[in-house]
């Protein structure tokens, strides 16, 4: 784990160096998301700024239309796989659901079924909400109006 760390950190500085040699007026104009102290402790967490998470004016004058199509097609590819993780998940919890009632009997393993649809439960919302931030973003992209609007 410590290898892996290490070496995430140093593609996380090299990104972030090549970032700012590449689009010098973005990384001055840009939103303070992380610190080195994060970097230090646990690179994953770190959130690599995206063109997304800027101003529509910003991604225009910072970034290039390659980039703009780069990440809009990164947006719907995490968005198909979220849907896809998340039918997989509604589909196990419909198995488990009508399993339990032709299989299950008693306090006890009701119980224990019923810890395991939670487990399912929690994957689904973890689905559901990599959807929406994927959608979300993708329709930021697309149209910055769009990305204020109820999903």
């Amino acid at each position: 784990l410590t290898e892996r760390r290490n070496a995430l950190r140093k593609r996380v500085i090299a990104w972030l160096r090549r970032e700012a040699k590449c689009f010098p007026s973005r990384t001055i104009n840009a939103p303070n998301t992380f610190s080195l102290d994060d970097l230090e402790d646990s690179p994953e967490t770190i959130a690599l700024p995206l063109p997304s998470m800027f101003t529509a004016s910003l991604r225009r004058e910072a970034y290039p239309a390659s980039v703009l199509d780069a990440e809009r097609d990164l947006r719907w590819g995490e968005a198909h796989e979220a849907l896809v993780k998340l039918r997989r998940k509604l589909r196990v919890r419909t198995f488990l659901n009508r399993w339990r009632r032709t299989n299950v009997r008693g306090q006890i393993p009701n119980t224990r079924m019923r810890s395991l649809q939670a487990q399912v439960d929690e994957h689904i919302l973890v689905h559901v909400h990599c959807y929406r931030h994927a959608h979300r973003q993708y329709l930021t992209l697309i149209d910055p109006t769009a990305a204020n609007s109820r999903l």
